[in-house]
C-alpha cells in the first residue's frame, strides 16, 4: 500500500469522527428533518458501490486466479511442479476477498432507524 495511503487511514484510525452519531444528535431534536433521510441514502449507494466492486473484484481478479490455479493443478497432475494455492492479496497484503466482504458488510447497522418503526431500509 502506498505510504501516504497508509498514513491517510491511520490518520482516520486516530481521529474518528463518527457521522452516524452526529446525525442521530442533530435530528433528535427535529431540526435538519431531510438530513437523516439523506444520511440513509448514502449509506445504501455506497453499500451498493461496495457489492459493485465485489463484483468487478470476482470477476477480474479471483476467477482469473481461480483459473490460473487449476491450470498449475493440471499441470501438477501431468507431473509438472505447481505452486501451492494462497489467498489472494490486496494491496496492503491482507487477504483480499475476506478484507472487502468485511468492508462491505460494516455498513450493517449504520443507518439510522426513524423512531425504531422503520426496517424497510435493507
Amino acid at each position: 500500500m502506498p505510504r501516504h495511503h497508509r498514513a491517510f487511514l491511520v490518520h482516520l484510525l486516530n481521529n474518528p469522527r463518527p457521522l452516524h452519531d452526529v446525525v442521530l444528535s442533530l435530528t433528535k431534536s427535529g431540526e435538519h428533518p431531510g438530513l437523516m433521510e439523506a444520511y440513509n441514502e448514502s449509506v445504501r449507494a455506497l453499500k451498493e458501490f461496495k457489492d459493485l466492486h465485489m463484483v468487478i473484484v470476482a470477476l477480474y481478479i479471483v476467477r482469473p486466479a481461480k483459473r490460473a490455479r487449476e491450470r498449475e493443478r493440471e499441470r501438477a497432475a501431468l507431473g509438472k511442479e505447481g505452486t501451492r494455492r494462497r489467498p489472494l492479496k490486496g494491496t496492503g497484503g491482507t487477504d483480499l476477498v475476506k478484507f472487502l466482504k468485511g468492508v462491505r458488510d460494516q455498513r450493517k447497522g449504520l443507518c439510522c432507524r426513524f423512531l425504531e418503526r422503520r426496517r424497510d431500509i435493507f
